[in-house]
């Protein structure tokens, strides 16, 4: 038997009074164990979470999904990322120093194939047996920045010069 709970990096630096800096050591030397999910690309994660707060978080195969390419201000774009971007810095130095699974969303949950070998690698950790990989949750979301975006190049033209242009460089193609 196992249970968990979702930590989001935000709870850990909006709430210092309960997640201080020494929250997660605490919860290993007790005995948890880290599952840690990260995203590579913070486009597509910028992205995703703007349509999310325009339409829904998640969709499930029993729904009706369909997915319209949105138009977003440039600057909110920007700011997404910036934020991801801290984020990510946050989890990656809260985590440095502790014993844990990393699960990279790109590499490891995208294909069907990818999410059994990463769950086998967490019940692994946890000390479980194996289990199927399932899911009800579906992805509506095109997988590339311009199927996303329908102001794509007005977007792309404020990213161009920017530390995130390298995401650009990956946006046309497929995860």
């Amino acid at each position: 038997r196992a249970w968990g709970c979702k930590i989001i990096s935000q709870h850990l630096r909006w709430y210092p009074e309960r997640y201080g800096d020494d929250f997660l050591r605490g919860l290993v030397d007790d005995g948890y164990r880290l599952v840690v999910l990260r995203r590579r690309d913070w486009l597509l994660q910028a992205l995703s979470a703007a349509h999310a707060t325009r339409t829904r978080y998640h969709f499930t195969r029993d729904q009706a999904a369909s997915f319209e390419a949105m138009t977003i201000d440039p600057v909110e774009v920007l700011s997404l990322l910036l934020t991801m971007e801290q984020e990510d810095q946050a989890v990656e130095a809260a985590v440095a120093d502790l014993p844990h699974v990393e699960v990279w969303y790109e590499d490891d949950l995208l294909a069907p194939d990818r999410q059994q070998a990463a769950l086998e690698r967490i019940t692994a950790a946890l000390g479980l047996p194996p289990a199927p990989a399932r899911s009800d949750f579906v992805r509506v979301a095109p997988p590339t920045f311009r199927g996303r975006v329908a102001n794509a190049d007005e977007v792309a033209a404020l990213l161009a010069p920017t530390r995130f242009a390298r995401f650009l460089e990956r946006a046309e193609f497929e995860v």
